[in-house]
């Protein structure tokens, strides 16, 4: 027999596919926004697209730190109905982050709260055919996260591991409105995810993470001087991911994400049609582990995106519990 669980993981657990279905359904209508006379469009904040996968709702009382790589490379953008753009639209990317995290052995609604931290560090060059290369480079915005663990929960009999954090990102990174390319994003964003874990059976694990992503005005925006402040959309982001056991160091699987911006980006306040932004993504991994260490390695190849580049990326982590 199932033992019954407090009614904060009953209601955590249904918000994962509440989540889910946000994904299938259409972006939310703006009220009649009138055409703005500013550059048509305003960056959006990064998401986790695949930088969580295997064992992702899992943590144990103690401290984690760990360093997280990724990589981009794109040839193809995609306008507003998925067509590739004409001519040539490459970019690439590199990030490095530093994720510290700490989960306390206090209880709290039945699990134990923690709390963790995201430093990020990125280049980006794009190359536009009848333009000049642009790159940029530095520190990225700050991320602190209180979060509350549940390790101890039970789906069909099977072990099931959730983690419900809310994240915010402070406007910490660099920044300048006369760039056209920053690592920071010089606005607040608050991005509540949760985190789940299912052993299915001894060997196979099924996780998941539903994040959601809002981000306050930027009252500098970058080489927009028609304009006095600019907004990002709501993003909705659903990492999945499934590994088989295939010793007791090694695991393979399959990992992908789905990513939907949810709201027109804005302009003083004016909604930006077209501006809606989509991204899949799909590719193997591995999962190795032994001892206090381990590392995860995911790769991805993109399709459907919407108003964005679309292309390769590959993600390695390196984890060390104590």
């Amino acid at each position: 027999m199932i033992p019954p669980w407090p009614p904060v993981r009953h209601m955590a657990f249904a918000a994962i596919w509440a989540a889910a279905l946000i994904l299938v359904s259409p972006p939310a209508a703006e009220a009649a926004p009138s055409p703005s006379p500013s550059p048509p469009s305003v960056s959006q904040p990064q998401m986790d697209l695949g930088q969580t996968s295997f064992l992702d709702g899992e943590a144990g009382v103690g401290g984690l730190f760990e360093a997280i790589g990724d990589g981009t490379a794109t040839n193809t953008t995609t306008d507003a109905s998925g067509h590739a753009l004409p001519g040539r639209h490459g970019q690439s990317s590199l990030s490095f982050t530093l994720h510290p995290a700490y989960v306390t052995g206090l209880d709290l609604l039945g699990g134990h709260p923690g709390l963790e931290f995201l430093f990020p560090f990125a280049s980006v060059r794009q190359d536009v055919a009848g333009a000049p290369a642009l790159s940029g480079a530095g520190v990225g915005d700050m991320t602190i996260a209180p979060f509350v663990q549940w390790s101890d929960g039970r789906l069909l009999g099977r072990p099931l591991s959730l983690r419900l954090a809310m994240q915010v990102v402070a406007p910490t990174g660099s920044y300048s409105p006369d760039r056209p390319i920053n690592m920071g994003q010089n606005a607040w964003q608050v991005s509540p995810y949760l985190a789940f874990t299912w052993r299915a059976s001894q060997r196979w694990e099924v996780s998941g993470r539903a994040i959601y992503d809002w981000s306050g005005r930027n009252d500098r925006p970058a080489l927009a001087p028609a304009a006095s402040t600019s907004q990002a959309g709501d993003q909705f982001t659903m990492n999945l991911s499934a590994s088989y056991a295939v010793a007791d160091d090694w695991r393979l699987g399959v990992a992908g994400y789905a990513y939907r911006q949810l709201r027109d980006a804005r302009f003083d306040g004016q909604g930006l049609r077209g501006s809606i932004q989509q991204d899949f993504g799909l590719g193997p991994g591995l999962w190795w582990g032994r001892g206090h260490t381990s590392v995860i390695a995911t790769a991805y190849g993109e399709f459907e995106t919407r108003n964005r580049p679309q292309g390769v990326n590959a993600v390695l982590r390196l984890l060390q519990t104590f």
